[in-house]
């Protein structure tokens, strides 16, 4: 009992921390509920007073007052008024609050997403993101929007009993009788719904990676035939979903169940008390009915109390989850410095820098120089540690070492600097399902002619002027309407638009026609900005100023591409690129 004391603990600690996220809005529902809660328990008070005061005189032939006719049914009158107002004041700010406080927890799902280790976010399944964005944040908050309702009822409680006390004391403890009930069923709860709440969310992370995975290799699916062994995966996660929500709903449906029976057994007592107490002259007929609407409101906060305990262990469980993500470890690489790169090409300078993932060196001490407005290319077969150096660069992954970048250690570097002076084009460029311009720009204030510009050095200018709306033409998600090389050469475009002073181009033009390629790099060269290119073809390697020939993580040599065909392993290579068409990745 005591884990279930604390899943109650740990929700009503996150219930309050919504409430301090909003307390205006929130606030202004829970007074709503509140004054929902008096008039309507004044409500069954005056329904006394019509009983004893309106009716009884009336069926005895003596007939009520009219002035005690129109106050009491002006009375009735403004109670409902009152009460109606206060439902719309509970009911839309209760939903205005969950909202906002939803919003919240997504927004900072969402920053998380962007501050946490590249590797630690690619070893997450995108389902389990997606669910923490979507499913367990809206999970979360569903014990706020019960919470006003749930003041309002343990104001009930306190209204209802002092009125049915002041009524009849012998009435009033037949109603006491259902408070310690509720903490005992609140108990039982907590403990049989817990392991059932952490089995469902669990299980919507795992269809949501699976449904993910299914889209994303669509291709592979249908290529290989392999759509009905997809589906029967999929089918399986969803069946242990199935399973899961069916039992959580067992569970609960017997809680509702009891929630409902008690305060009708309760109901039964009641007037077989009651009656007695008419018969023996203690209590009037007014009053007991009065009685037993106020039992029958004291009834509701029951059941909605019950709602707002139901919905804690799932809601705790799910912020749990986004508890765990939030306090993934942050980035070291986003760590921000001091120093404002200048204007112009950057110089490279690296020193005996280590890269290791487990027991395997990326890179094994390597030592580089680049000189300011140079271009560098970078060579080396599969595994050589080519892609994992320009990601080191341009501080993507983390190393061992110095990386200093015109002179600067790049922690000193301030991270918004690095960012808008250094530019990294991959082979697999990611576009979003929006504008060409949209692709570029990524919300930045860039000049049309600066992108056009830009276009033009990335040989992206001719195709896309020759599409329907030109840089206004939306390209499908992920880039889909555009071939490889075309997506690669919006990249680029969006690289250089920025005019970096340091431009990482790791295989950005492989999916590029060879003539169109050459012709790009020749551009290249005349930008003001040093270019380090991970480079796949001869002309690649012939227009830069340096190679960098890198074999199992080290440098292995470096020099113009004439005084690297000595070696025979490096002729090995670019043998291999003119019988085959390209040098290996």
């Amino acid at each position: 009992m005591s884990g279930d004391r604390t899943l109650l603990r740990r929700g009503l600690t996150y219930v309050g921390e919504y409430v301090r996220a909003e307390p205006i809005v929130i606030g202004i529902s829970i007074a709503g509920a509140i004054v929902f809660a008096a008039f309507a328990v004044l409500a069954a008070v005056i329904l006394g007073h019509v009983i004893d005061d309106v009716l009884v005189p009336y069926f005895e032939g003596t007939g009520p007052d009219d002035g005690t006719t129109v106050a009491v049914l002006s009375a009735v009158a403004a109670v409902t008024l009152i009460r109606s107002i206060g439902v719309i004041a509970r009911r839309f700010f209760g939903g205005m609050g969950t909202a906002r406080v939803k919003r919240i927890l997504q927004r900072r799902v969402s920053g998380r997403l962007f501050s946490i280790p590249l590797d630690r976010l690619r070893s997450t399944p995108t389902g389990r993101l997606l669910a923490h964005i979507d499913s367990d944040a809206e999970a979360a908050t569903e014990p706020l929007m019960p919470l006003p309702f749930s003041i309002g009822a343990l104001a009930v409680l306190v209204f209802a009993f002092a009125a049915l006390f002041a009524d009849d004391p012998a009435l009033a403890a037949v109603g006491a009788v259902l408070l310690p009930t509720i903490g005992v069923m609140q108990r039982v709860f907590g403990h049989y719904i817990e392991e059932p709440a952490i089995r469902v969310r669990h299980d919507v992370g795992e269809v949501s990676s699976t449904a993910h995975e299914s889209f994303d290799g669509a291709i592979v699916v249908k290529t290989l035939g392999r759509e009905e062994a997809e589906q029967r995966r999929f089918s399986a996660a969803t069946d242990r979903l199935r399973r899961s929500r069916v039992q959580q709903s067992q569970v609960r449906a017997v809680y509702e169940q009891a929630l409902t029976v008690l305060p009708d057994i309760g109901v039964v007592v009641l007037l077989l008390v009651g009656a007695s107490r008419v018969g023996s002259g203690a209590i009037t007929t007014g009053e007991l009915v009065q009685s037993v609407a106020l039992f029958g409101i004291l009834a509701f906060p029951v059941r909605v109390l019950g709602y707002f305990f139901a919905s804690v262990p799932t809601g705790t469980v799910a912020r749990d989850r986004l508890q765990g993500f939030f306090a993934e470890t942050d980035d070291p690489l986003l760590t921000d410095g001091a120093v404002v790169l200048p204007p112009g090409p950057l110089s490279i300078s690296v020193r005996d820098l280590r890269v290791t993932a487990g027991d395997a060196a990326l890179l094994d001490g390597i030592d580089l120089d680049v000189a300011a407005g140079r271009t560098v290319a970078l060579v080396g077969s599969t595994g050589s540690g080519k892609s994992t150096l320009v990601r080191a660069i341009a501080r993507v992954i983390e190393g061992e070492g110095a990386i200093l970048i015109d002179g600067t250690p790049i922690q000193e570097i301030d991270a918004t600097s690095l960012r808008d002076r250094m530019a990294l084009a991959l082979q697999e460029p990611f576009l979003f399902a929006d504008s060409i311009d949209e692709n570029v720009r990524l919300g930045l204030p860039i000049d049309p002619v600066d992108r056009d510009r830009a276009a033009a050095t990335a040989g992206a200018d001719h195709f896309v002027n020759a599409l329907p709306h030109g840089f206004d033409t939306v390209v499908g998600e992920r880039g889909v309407t555009l071939s490889g090389g075309q997506r690669q050469r919006v990249a680029l475009t969006r690289a250089l638009a920025r005019e970096p002073g340091l431009l990482l181009l790791d295989d950005a033009t492989s999916a590029v026609d060879p003539v169109v390629e050459t012709a790009i790099l020749d551009r290249l060269s005349h930008t003001r900005a040093t270019v380090l290119v991970v480079a796949q073809r001869l002309s690649t390697i012939r227009l830069a100023d340096r190679v960098v020939y890198l074999s199992n993580g080290r440098v292995a040599a470096t020099g113009t591409h004439d005084e690297l065909l000595v070696r025979p392993d490096y002729s090995a290579l670019v043998q291999a690129y003119e019988t085959v068409g390209g040098l290996a990745s």
